[in-house]
């Protein structure tokens, strides 16, 4: 099965780390998901804007993606919890692509409440097959489901790493 990994990152790059290591693990394909205007500012600044962006549903214009998604039976989409949904950038990405009977896995990271996250981007999923369920005893949620041995092996080896990095690395939302 071909995967593609759609991810967002921000901040202090704990969804790029969570990408890197589910890239390697599943031997996918992997693009970033970058917006056309950067944020730019203090952590302070950027949070206060992405709190605002999050509230009125902002969708932010997004820099092309060259993957081509007919070419992919599964994508995995990752994405950091910010004000306890997605990241801006994702409500777009999944608000201008079409997934129709592809399988989705939904990735999600956060060092706190995981909020409803998981459930914004599934909605936004119209006609995919969603492999992935969220799993409230992680610190952080990544992908609960079960692809094989290997994939199950990952999340347990995810949920140990976020206990040990999300401890030391606090912050309001993180990518």
């Amino acid at each position: 099965m071909k995967t593609l990994i759609l991810y967002y990152s921000q901040a202090v790059g704990n969804t790029e780390r969570i990408a890197n290591m589910l890239q390697e693990k599943l031997n996918a394909d992997m693009e970033k998901i970058d917006t056309l205007i950067p944020y730019t500012g203090t952590y302070q600044e950027i949070s206060a804007q992405g709190h605002e962006e999050v509230n009125k549903g902002y969708k932010p214009k997004l820099k092309p993606i060259n993957s081509n998604l007919d070419m992919y039976d599964r994508v995995v989409i990752a994405t950091p919890t910010w004000w306890y949904t997605m990241a801006p950038a994702i409500l777009t990405l999944l608000s201008s692509i079409n997934l129709k009977g592809k399988e989705v896995v939904l990735v999600q990271t956060h060092v706190g409440w995981v909020g409803h996250c998981l459930e914004d981007m599934e909605k936004l999923c119209d006609g995919s097959n969603i492999i992935s369920k969220k799993e409230p005893a992680f610190i952080f949620s990544a992908v609960a489901c079960i692809l094989n041995l290997h994939f199950i092996l990952l999340i347990y080896s995810l949920f140990i790493l976020s206990r040990i990095f999300f401890i030391s690395s606090y912050t309001p939302f993180n990518s």
